[in-house]
């Protein structure tokens, strides 16, 4: 993913009931959902939590983002607010992403993780 901070690595899930997660770096989790918006194309919503070393909560983001299949690759592109962890809006960027399928499984397990 693309960031004005810089590339980062990440996975997303995609369930069939509408569920979207989020794994990154550093501890990083989010949870949201997705849904279809026409011909394999689809909207996701997710708020990721960007915990320290110890667990204590720094922050969260607001992701909000677009994306189009294209066979076993995705293209996303959307906005972010960024959040410290008093809740105060620090930063807004757009961003884009490009994602690999690696697995049609079912990933609710990778949810609940």
């Amino acid at each position: 993913m693309e960031t004005p901070g810089g590339t980062h690595t990440l996975s997303l899930s995609f369930d069939h009931r509408g569920r979207a997660c989020l794994r990154g770096g550093g501890g990083a989790k989010g949870t949201g959902h997705w849904y279809p918006t026409g011909w394999k194309t689809f909207s996701y919503r997710i708020v990721e939590h960007f915990p320290s070393p110890d667990g204590t909560p720094q922050g969260h983001a607001e992701i909000r983002d677009d994306a189009t299949q294209n066979g076993g690759t995705y293209h996303a592109k959307g906005t972010s607010k960024v959040f410290d962890a008093a809740g105060n809006h620090v930063a807004t960027f757009e961003g884009e992403a490009d994602f690999v399928r690696v697995s049609t499984a079912d990933p609710g397990r990778v949810c609940r993780d």
